[in-house]
């Protein structure tokens, strides 16, 4: 809720706009702009929890208790630039409750892709898949992916399975994404001496991820490894021969940019 209107800033507000924000309707949100004094604001909400009371006559109100928990669970726990409750995973868990299982992937990298994936290993940036066994106007078993493509807390809901991988940003990252350029030099019959520069990161440390892939793009080689200080970073692979692709991507860990590139090159 963006949009200015006579709400008063303090408290309703922030009961319109932060509290309530995933669990009112629009209909009930338009009635709550339209009242005039703080009594008939204060007579709203009383009549908005007390409606979603699953046991009203008795002091408690579950269904109450239930969101605040949730709200300060989402800022406890999936704040990053912005509060909690802000955040995709933050909406999703005030709406619909905790998960019923969680895999997480808070480091990203090594990953082998399900077949619907696509399958073969990738590295991937941190991400986490939620299930719910059943959410009620919307089916059972169902799969939300969050995805921290910029590395710093920020998980955003995707529907794309590519999203999380980081590979996909060659040349077209998100934003800071600039420009490396690997060099691989074909060693006889037997592999290949690949290079990639590093004097641009001074002392900075600087996670480096590198994937080979044959003519048919199943994954030769792939491995992670984090420098620190290093002018360039060289390593022999053991290849057949053959036509093959270097993707590489960096990240550096102090300033948050990266850098990504591919290179061709064959094994005779």
């Amino acid at each position: 809720e963006t949009q200015a209107d006579s709400t008063p800033a303090t408290p309703y507000r922030k009961w319109l706009t932060e509290d309530v924000a995933y669990i009112i309707t629009d209909a009930e949100r338009a009635a709550f702009k339209k009242l005039q004094t703080d009594d008939e604001r204060e007579k709203f909400i009383e009549q908005f929890w007390l409606v979603r009371d699953p046991t009203p006559g008795t002091p408690e109100n579950e269904y109450k208790e239930e969101h605040y928990r949730r709200i300060a669970y989402a800022n406890e726990h999936f704040a990053s630039r912005i509060p909690g409750w802000k955040t995709d995973r933050g909406r999703i868990y005030i709406t619909y409750g905790p998960p019923d299982e969680i895999d997480a992937h808070p480091s990203g990298g090594t990953y082998q892709r399900p077949p619907e994936e696509g399958g073969g290993a990738t590295y991937t940036f941190p991400f986490e898949q939620w299930r719910y066994k059943f959410i009620q106007d919307i089916g059972a078993n169902i799969i939300i992916e969050f995805v921290d493509p910029t590395m710093t807390g920020e998980y955003r809901m995707t529907s794309d399975p590519m999203e999380k991988d980081a590979f996909r940003y060659l040349n077209s990252g998100p934003g800071t994404a600039v420009a490396v350029t690997p060099s691989v030099e074909a060693v006889g019959s037997n592999g290949a001496q690949i290079s990639i520069p590093l004097d641009r990161y001074g002392d900075h440390q600087v996670n480096l991820y590198v994937r080979i892939s044959t003519a048919d793009h199943r994954v030769a080689k792939a491995f992670e490894e984090t420098v620190h200080g290093q002018m360039a970073f060289s390593r022999f692979l053991a290849l057949t021969p053959g036509t093959y692709r270097l993707n590489v991507v960096l990240k550096d860990l102090t300033t948050g940019s990266m850098a990504a590139n591919d290179v061709s090159f064959e094994v005779k």
